[in-house]
């Protein structure tokens, strides 16, 4: 606020090192909800491999012709959902990650937005 009003130009240099570490804070930001991004995308392809595993697994317990062989299939099915299903929360908590890295992303770009247009408007 007080970069609006700058009336000499000692007060206009410091507005402007304000906004370029602003913009600085808003790209390195960036970067991060990106790697975030890309983290929840590989968690959820793993947790759509998973799935395909444990419908696989289920299939197999369903066709499975011997009462033991029943049984053992109908134990990987259930490992197998169990995997699917704790795949599944990793991929959930990834993606809450990456909409907070987000979320924090975008307020550092209103803050260089309003260091920028303060230094813009120094007197």
């Amino acid at each position: 606020a007080a970069a609006v009003t700058a009336d000499t130009q000692e007060e206009k240099q410091e507005a402007s090192q304000d906004a370029a570490e602003a913009v600085e804070d808003a790209k390195d930001a960036c970067a991060d909800a990106e790697d975030a991004l890309k983290e929840a995308t590989e968690v959820a392809v793993e947790a759509t491999l998973a799935a395909a595993e444990a419908e696989a697994a289920v299939a197999a317990a369903v066709t499975a012709d011997t009462q033991e062989e029943k049984q053992e299939a109908s134990q990987d099915a259930a490992e197998a959902v169990e995997d699917a299903k704790d795949a599944c929360a990793d991929a959930e908590d990834a993606l809450k990650e990456a909409t907070e890295v987000a979320v924090e992303a975008t307020l550092a770009a209103a803050e260089a937005e309003a260091a920028v247009a303060a230094a813009v408007t120094a007197d």
